[in-house]
């Protein structure tokens, strides 16, 4: 193990020039031809806090928020990646992306959800009127706040963005009485985003729609933009509204009906589920195309007892026929107070083997969680539902076993990785937060280098979760109704 800050290190045999903030830790392993990085991203002027929210597909631009003077401000990095075996690779510093010049609304100023491998950002900003969804460049210039829907009301935030930058979606305010929110998508064309309002993707009709408000949003999107994921609201029958993740295909910019994914097993009454993330492949749902979505379903109990679950991690994986396959994820344990909590963030693109998920999770391993929620940062790989089941492994433990060892300290002196909150389309550039050894959250980034085809590390943390030991689990198939 190597700790380095301001310093040259090494990442798949090419040099790595760290040029980011001024206090940062970085720690790497140079192992079996290959080298792993964990790298803090430090703070804007004036913060002591910040977070990465969102990773381009390609791993090259990394957006979230840093607090400044009491209001996010969103912000955004540049991994530069060699183009050839030898080559530099450097963290650029955080960028401001400034905003749409309102005076902060609930303690928010801006904060960036997603990048695409264009280089645009999108998320939510304050403006004269509220809270807007904003489109930026990764480099801060050209704000843009996206068209509200025909109601012109705001709140409205953009929550993803496709990987070729054509596509936003998000939420937008569609009535004030009551406060409904519907899952809405944006057009761009090179960087501009269309004048037209929001596209609002359909929620539930009846007999399942809910009277009042509520709220509906879509927070994935495909790389062909073909398919969106999110949340819609149901009230079946006339029933408790409850929130269930949900999927529309899109045609030609139209979206389809609200389709349900379904929850995983569950105790509970009324369950909830939401889709947070989609893998970047669904090509058109050609055949064999399909997608998988991940996220959280609620009210579930692991095996054997019921006590003190709130949320599972959760994964439906549809296939070119639509058929929908839902399944619990598990959890890296329970917390000291014997509470149970995980939710999936990311999913890398879906392969054989190979899907990454990450996300955060209940943890009893005082080393690695925040003290106030007993969660630290997971990953798993998904598999294809033969033997060894895969399982969810914290991170921090993956990246310091072997092959990795990078040695990430505990301690007073050491890293807790909180939370992990999205993966790059590889597998291999993995973002989130932690709190740092002097006790403040920070942003950092995960990067899991691959040599030669055919060498262990070429599979990443996939292989590794594989082998592990093995937590409380389930699956069920769901069909569409």
């Amino acid at each position: 193990m190597r700790r380095w800050s301001g310093a040259t290190i090494l990442l798949a045999g090419a040099a790595l020039f760290y040029a980011g903030p001024a206090r940062a830790d970085t720690f790497d392993n140079y192992a079996n031809g290959g080298s792993t990085t964990f790298h803090s991203l430090g703070f804007l002027p004036s913060s002591t806090l910040s977070q990465a929210l969102g990773v381009s597909a390609d791993g090259r631009y990394v957006v979230g928020y840093s607090i400044v003077s009491g209001s996010q401000q969103a912000f955004s990095l540049q991994i530069n990646y060699p183009t050839q075996l030898g080559g530099p690779v450097s963290f650029g510093p955080l960028v401001s992306l400034g905003n749409l010049g309102g005076p902060p609304a609930s303690n928010i100023l801006s904060v960036a959800n997603a990048a695409s491998d264009t280089g645009l950002a999108v998320g939510q900003s304050a403006s004269s009127s509220g809270l807007e969804g904003f489109l930026v460049t990764t480099a801060g210039s050209g704000q843009q706040a996206l068209p509200r829907a025909s109601s012109g009301l705001v709140p409205v935030t953009a929550l993803g963005i496709n990987r070729g930058g054509t596509t936003i979606v998000g939420q937008a305010r569609t009535s004030s009485s009551p406060n409904t929110n519907d899952a809405a998508m944006w057009q761009v064309n090179s960087g501009v985003v269309s004048p037209n309002s929001a596209t609002i993707l359909p929620n539930y009709g009846p007999p399942n729609n809910p009277a009042g408000g509520y709220a509906a949003a879509a927070r994935g999107i495909t790389t062909d933009a073909s398919v969106v994921v999110g949340q819609g609201v149901r009230a079946p029958n006339g029933a408790n509204q409850r929130t269930e993740a949900t999927y529309w295909t899109v045609n030609n910019g139209t979206p389809g009906v609200a389709t349900e994914l379904g929850f995983a097993p569950n105790l509970a009454t009324v369950p909830n589920s939401i889709a947070r993330a989609v893998s970047e492949n669904g090509s058109s749902l050609a055949p064999g195309a399909g997608f998988v979505a991940v996220g959280n379903s609620s009210g579930l109990s692991p095996d054997p007892t019921p006590v003190g679950v709130n949320s599972e991690a959760a994964a439906w994986s549809v296939n070119s026929s639509f058929l929908v396959t839902a399944r619990g994820l598990g959890y890296v344990g329970p917390t000291q107070s014997a509470q149970f909590f995980s939710q999936a963030n990311g999913v890398s693109a879906s392969k054989p083997y190979l899907t990454t998920v990450v996300g955060a999770s209940s943890s009893s391993n005082t080393n690695n969680v925040n003290p106030a929620t007993g969660r630290e940062a997971f990953t798993m790989v998904l598999g294809d539902g033969s033997s060894p089941v895969p399982v969810m492994q914290s991170l921090k433990d993956t990246l310091n076993a072997a092959p990795y060892s990078l040695s990430l300290p505990d301690g007073p002196t050491g890293w807790k990785l909180v939370e992990a909150t999205a993966v790059s389309a590889d597998g291999n550039t993995i973002v989130g937060w932690g709190i740092n050894p002097a006790g403040n959250q920070e942003a950092w980034v995960v990067i899991l280098a691959t040599p030669e085809p055919g060498s262990f590390m070429l599979v990443g943390i996939g292989a590794l979760v594989l082998t592990r030991r093995r937590s409380r689990r389930r699956a069920i198939a769901t069909s569409q109704s």
